[in-house]
């Protein structure tokens, strides 16, 4: 049987876990990895095994570079279907420059079909914004929101927010960032423990001083999202859609830091139809909720990518997300 060749640029070593397993009985499957860098100087380390086939790209962070190793990689490899993630922004508008040089038929599997919605995926607020246009019967559930970029803005933002914040907290982060990174929980009358040294670019979680945070803000900041703080129960929901439809899709509840189950709730898998086809998502998707106050789920933020935990899903009983990926969009 022909080889499928999959090329996962820049993503967690989780897929190899993933694929491992699939590839048991579907030996025509073969993926290639590769992540920025083969060293571990203060950046992520995406490898916990070596892979079929491993691909290093030491290139420097420009389109033109990029383009190049994309277009020599998937000749080299006889690739299928190319994922990129990290770079996905230098893919768009250049498809059909990179299919010309190519001396077989690849597809490139994106989350989005172009730049503009990729950035407001990227961008929390803005994400915020452009599903509240296709909230139709209030589906779709936020918290409460606002945004700034000087610190008058944020003192603004914030004292709207704390007087109707369900949980009367207010927290922050990046309206750009991956992980949680910059995540602040804000309090007014913050103990000593919360007084240690910190600054605006620390990239763990605190809980500070309302008052201490404002007065290292600088005049202007890239932008900060301000929230409600949900603290109730978590939800990630891991999909695999097909222009805009989700073909498959397993919701873990988050019980403790080590302990996730699988569960069935029809408001956040209405919350996910919706913004599935709004966005008309292709491949992998992860959405984060949270509930509010109210045991209401509250969409968090939208991962256009797998996630670390599908192969958890599928080992608690889950669908068989990979499957459906592979018949749903490895399908020319």
């Amino acid at each position: 049987m022909k080889k499928t060749v999959i090329w996962y640029n820049h993503f967690f070593s989780e897929i190899n876990k993933v694929f491992s397993e699939y590839k048991k009985n579907h030996a025509h499957l073969e993926v290639v990895f590769s992540s920025k860098s083969s060293s571990k100087k203060g950046d992520f380390d995406f490898y916990t095994q070596e892979p079929d086939l491993s691909v290093y790209d030491n290139f420097e962070d420009k389109q033109r570079a990029y383009i190049s190793f994309c277009i020599d990689t998937i000749n080299k490899f006889k690739v299928s279907f190319f994922m990129p993630f990290s770079f996905l922004k230098y893919i768009y508008g250049k498809e059909e420059y990179i299919q010309s040089q190519l001396n077989h038929t690849c597809e490139i599997i994106k989350p989005v079909n172009n730049q503009e919605l990729f950035d407001k995926i990227d961008n929390k607020y803005e994400n915020y914004e452009f599903l509240k246009r296709f909230n139709e019967n209030e589906v779709l559930k936020f918290p409460f929101y606002e945004k700034a970029t000087t610190p008058s803005d944020f003192a603004n933002k914030y004292e709207k927010l704390r007087d109707i914040a369900k949980s009367n907290v207010v927290c922050c982060k990046p309206s750009v960032g991956v992980f949680g990174l910059g995540f602040k929980k804000l309090h007014e009358n913050a103990s000593k423990e919360d007084k240690f040294k910190w600054s605006l670019s620390d990239k763990t979680f605190h809980n500070v001083g309302y008052n201490e945070f404002v007065e290292i803000l600088p005049d202007s900041f890239k932008e900060l999202i301000l929230m409600d703080y949900l603290n109730k129960d978590e939800y990630s929901v891991d999909c695999v859609c097909k222009d805009g439809e989700i073909k498959s899709y397993n919701i873990r509840k988050k019980v403790s830091s080590s302990k996730q189950v699988i569960i069935e709730d029809d408001v956040i898998l209405n919350q996910c139809i919706r913004i599935a086809k709004i966005y008309k998502f292709n491949g992998f998707i992860n959405l984060q909720f949270m509930e509010d106050n109210d045991g209401i789920p509250n969409l968090l933020e939208i991962n256009p990518r797998m996630s670390g935990g599908v192969m958890k899903g599928q080992s608690m009983g889950g669908n068989d997300l990979v499957s459906a990926f592979v018949q749903n969009c490895l399908v020319k």
